[in-house]
């Protein structure tokens, strides 16, 4: 049994190899923590090329790394620690992640990018109806000949009304289609300009009959401004932040929204 154990010269050489090793494994260790923090550092100042690169289809909003990390900002974590005590109610911290400077500037792309589908849409409606516009029919004396045989004839004048009655609408459905062809999207269903079309405005009246809307106390938020294309003003009147204090208090009267009997119709 003595024979399989090593001599204690080659115990030695073994340990001593094994120990020449450590030094390797940190150094290999420390490369790579090296290697992420460059890499990390890399990151940080030049996320905004990587992400530079924006989706412009389906219609829907831009998206950069706000939208693609699902991450929450510095930014956003400083002005949260700041505006947040621990006697801070519910409404004081739902309202505080709704007012962060990535949520308002999310919200606000958001309002202006349906904004300008509302004109875009307004847009095709006006070139819609002036392509659909009948031309004008040119007044010959022969409408005023009143010598003519059968000037008089009543079913030939239903006949000749019905199919001028006809024609104008077939021109007109052609050119909508062309327009349609033109345009190369469907149309957007707009709020105030469809029927049947619920949104915020809806929401906000729903609300409002109820004495939800506009809140009553905005808590945390109460006195603060927030800069809106330069000027300072309430959170009610910036449009991004707006539409997320609206989103909130949806949710929070989700009741009187989803029996709402124009949503259920």
């Amino acid at each position: 049994m003595n024979q399989d154990i090593p001599p204690p010269a080659e115990q030695a050489s073994a340990i001593g190899n094994e120990v020449s090793m450590v030094p390797l494994y940190l150094l290999v260790g420390y490369g790579f923590a090296l290697l992420a923090v460059v890499v990390g550092i890399a990151y940080y100042f030049l996320k905004d090329k990587l992400f530079a690169k924006k989706t412009k289809n389906k219609g829907l909003p831009e998206v950069d790394d706000m939208t693609t990390s699902n991450t929450v900002g510095l930014g956003d974590v400083a002005y949260l620690a700041k505006l947040l005590k621990p006697d801070s109610s519910h409404d004081d911290v739902l309202f505080a992640v709704a007012s962060t400077p990535e949520n308002v500037a999310y919200g606000l792309r958001n309002f202006r990018h349906v904004e300008k589908i509302r004109q875009e849409r307004i847009k095709e409606d006006l070139e819609e109806a002036k392509a659909a516009k009948p031309k004008n029919v040119a007044t010959s004396d022969a409408m005023f000949n009143l010598d003519d045989a059968g000037w008089a004839d009543d079913d030939d004048g239903d006949d000749e009304k019905a199919k001028a009655a006809a024609q104008a609408e077939e021109e007109k459905k052609k050119a909508r289609e062309d327009l349609k062809k033109a345009v190369g999207k469907e149309k957007v269903k707009m709020e105030g300009i469809d029927d049947g079309v619920l949104g915020q405005k809806w929401v906000e009246k729903v609300l409002g009959s109820k004495g939800k809307w506009p809140p009553t106390d905005l808590g945390i938020l109460n006195g603060k401004k927030f800069d809106y294309e330069g000027k300072m003003v309430s959170p009610l009147d910036h449009p991004g932040l707006r539409r997320n204090i609206c989103m909130i208090t949806g949710r929070l009267n989700s009741m009187v929204l989803n029996g709402h009997q124009e949503l259920c119709k």
